[in-house]
């Protein structure tokens, strides 16, 4: 989808949705099915429906997987849709929530979620880079 290649993405998900893997590697990352149907959803201009199941998977969970903070990698796509939609009370309280695990995990990729929904709600794209650069050299690298 993010390549522009959307018939691919489509037939990827159409695989998929046919799968009967229900081993425990595929139960554990079955959020990212509900991920892909939604970044399709968007590609095709049904971006209100996408951010609904973004939305319903953060606050609900997806299967047997709690929703924010474990779902927390969500976050940049919500912030991104819920701007796109004037939503600017939620994309404050999902960049919150990223900023949140991040603050709790301390993982350089929680870091970058974080980082990105901050960008994104100052309109700031370059928030990121910026932020590495400071890291990086207040470590001496």
């Amino acid at each position: 989808m993010h390549r522009g290649r959307q018939s691919d993405a489509e037939a990827h998900l159409t695989a998929a949705a046919a799968a009967t893997d229900s081993s425990t590697f595929t139960w554990f990352y079955e959020y990212l099915r509900l991920c892909a149907d939604a970044l399709a959803d968007e590609a095709r201009g049904h971006s209100e429906r996408a951010y609904a199941r973004l939305t319903a998977a953060f606050d609900r969970g997806v299967g047997h997987l709690p929703g924010q903070l474990i779902l927390g990698f969500l976050t940049p796509d919500l912030v991104r849709l819920a701007l796109t939609h004037n939503d600017t009370t939620n994309a404050r309280r999902y960049a919150e929530a990223a900023r949140r695990r991040a603050d709790h995990s301390g993982t350089p990729y929680h870091l970058g979620d974080a980082l990105r929904c901050q960008g994104r709600l100052g309109r700031d794209p370059g928030c990121c880079w910026k932020q590495r650069a400071a890291t990086t050299r207040r470590r001496g690298r």
